[in-house]
């Protein structure tokens, strides 16, 4: 549709990153997949921290940050008005 002149051009951009770092990130955009997908490969569990941290604590710090940022726009959440929170239980 009307927005096809900004899709298409994303969409090649992701296949062609997809692409490019398949070979040092994996298949695997799942924490546990990437963590058994290494297991699998080595034998045992990771022993660096920088799978963890890529794998666990990227996404899991993105998902924070978006859900606060989220709320602050939105004025929902933690960020919600105090007075519509008391209308909203009684």
């Amino acid at each position: 549709g009307e927005h096809y002149f900004i899709k298409q051009p994303l969409v090649a951009a992701t296949i062609r990153f997809i692409c490019v770092f398949y070979a040092v990130t994996g298949p695997a955009v799942n924490p546990a997949l990437g963590t058994i997908w290494a297991f699998y490969a080595t034998g045992s569990l990771p022993r660096d921290y920088e799978h963890y941290i890529v794998y666990w604590g990227a996404p899991a710090l993105a998902a924070t940050l978006v859900t606060l940022l989220w709320s602050a726009g939105t004025k929902t959440g933690v960020f919600q008005d105090s007075s519509l929170k008391k209308e909203k239980v009684n």
